[in-house]
């Protein structure tokens, strides 16, 4: 069964749809814009405070968020057609012949290749709304669930494992920066 919705993914990410090709930047740019508007208009602050939040009294998210961000653009990750809710919610599982089918796809635009299998395993393991309690997949889970999808991509467009920036290390790295991405 994961092989098949591996294998749907991969197809997913190699459509050529004829939408703007930015979608890093946007993602970025609403994800910092979002964290200002806690702080400038929700006074992100005083809650943290009166939450008594340590991490978030030493560590300020939007400075934290200016590394992820310089982090994530030296990765050089390509461009591809991403679901953008890339959940179990969102696989419909035909009884009959076990086939696989992606759903909910209003959020869809091209990002980063990681950023689809990041947020998949952010919920890895979680029930809805038990974020608290998640743990990452182990990285003999992550490497195997990566190779899956290296391998339905070289399906998809012959060659594609041969490439150094399509290997099992790269976006494994890949998948990892944007899970954290994920959590912010």
């Amino acid at each position: 069964m994961v092989k098949k919705l591996v294998k749907n993914l991969a197809a997913f990410h190699h459509l050529d749809v004829p939408i703007r090709k930015d979608g890093l930047k946007s993602w970025l740019s609403q994800n910092e814009t979002c964290l200002e508007i806690a702080y400038r208009d929700m006074n992100a602050q005083s809650l943290i405070e009166e939450l008594q939040l340590p991490l978030l009294m030493k560590h300020d998210p939007r400075e934290e968020f200016k590394k992820l961000k310089t982090l994530i653009k030296s990765l050089n990750s390509p461009t591809v057609f991403c679901h953008n809710d890339f959940r179990g919610c969102n696989f419909l599982v035909n009884k009959a012949d076990q086939n696989i089918v992606l759903i909910d796809a209003e959020y869809s635009a091209y990002g980063l290749r990681g950023h689809d299998i990041g947020g998949y395993i952010v919920e890895w393991g979680c029930e809805p709304f038990e974020i608290e309690k998640h743990d990452l997949p182990s990285d003999d889970v992550l490497n195997y669930f990566v190779q899956l999808y290296i391998d339905a991509c070289e399906k998809q467009n012959p060659g594609y494992a041969a490439k150094p920036e399509n290997s099992l290390a790269v976006i494994v790295k890949e998948v990892k920066v944007m899970s954290l991405g994920k959590y912010m």
